[in-house]
């Protein structure tokens, strides 16, 4: 059906069981008509074409990027998705469709997370135009604007002043950190078995670039972990991870907590 947004003729149609609305971007009923039958014929044509639906490209796109190391957080990002989108042919994904789940989305979360889960959109549905040849256009899949900010970088003695008000078992890694340049994940993960004298070796797992890493040490980073080796309720006899949580565990999350 044809409906009016001021000057502008909208079409709304009922498609397996969702609204999809797209402006026809004209003011004169007549060339509105005109608008919604060439469209109507177009999604025919691209559903004889393509056949397939938005549930068939993620379920490709999971078993194609299973290697991922984000794949997990695309699968929370379909799960959102799928009950939204899932029924729909590729070629009903429209400009309007993709607005409206944006503001969906945007009342309980961040610009910056909206912009996380629609560019897993984006890049399923390029991948269906371009390399899956499924559909031959795509709508646009906008992003909200990063907001730049001027990085702050805290002074030496800031630092200091810093790591001596956090707790030991966030201190150490905050030094750690600091004297080797290394990121959170490869700190949480390093065993005892993964140093030497020439430093430390880190496995392919672990590394974002999936490649080994071994670092030298500095004498600020080896201070550190002979520190822990000194603490019997940190040694490599008790736990096999350098760096624990007050309860003996291995770290999983991160280490600025309410301490910081």
């Amino acid at each position: 059906m044809l409906y009016k947004r001021g000057n502008i003729y909208y079409v709304k149609l009922k498609h397996r069981g969702s609204v999809i609305r797209k402006s026809t971007g004209c003011t004169n009923k007549r060339d509105a008509t005109k608008a919604q039958d060439q469209w109507r014929s177009e999604l025919k044509r691209q559903r004889k074409q393509s056949g397939h639906t938005f549930a068939d490209a993620a379920i490709r796109w999971l078993q194609e990027k299973k290697h991922k190391r984000s794949i997990e957080t695309d699968m929370i990002v379909l799960e959102w998705f799928a009950p939204r989108l899932e029924r729909l042919y590729l070629s009903d994904i429209t400009r309007d469709k993709i607005e409206e789940l944006r503001l969906e989305l945007l009342a309980g979360h961040t610009e910056s997370t909206v912009n996380r889960y629609f560019q897993v959109l984006r890049a399923i549905l390029r991948i269906a135009r371009d390399d899956w040849e499924w559909i031959t256009t795509i709508p646009k899949v906008p992003m909200y604007p990063k907001v730049k900010r001027e990085p702050r970088f805290l002074t030496w003695d800031g630092f200091v002043s810093l790591a001596s008000e956090l707790p030991s078992h966030l201190s150490a890694p905050a030094w750690f950190a600091v004297s080797t340049g290394l990121r959170t994940g490869a700190i949480q993960s390093l065993r005892w078995d993964w140093i030497s004298r020439d430093g430390v070796r880190f496995p392919p797992e672990v590394m974002k670039n999936k490649e080994w890493l071994t670092i030298p040490l500095s004498q600020t980073a080896w201070r550190v972990v002979a520190e822990i080796w000194a603490n019997g309720g940190q040694s490599p006899q008790t736990h096999t991870h350098v760096f624990v949580t007050p309860a003996g565990k291995q770290w999983a999350g991160k280490f600025t907590t309410k301490a910081w």
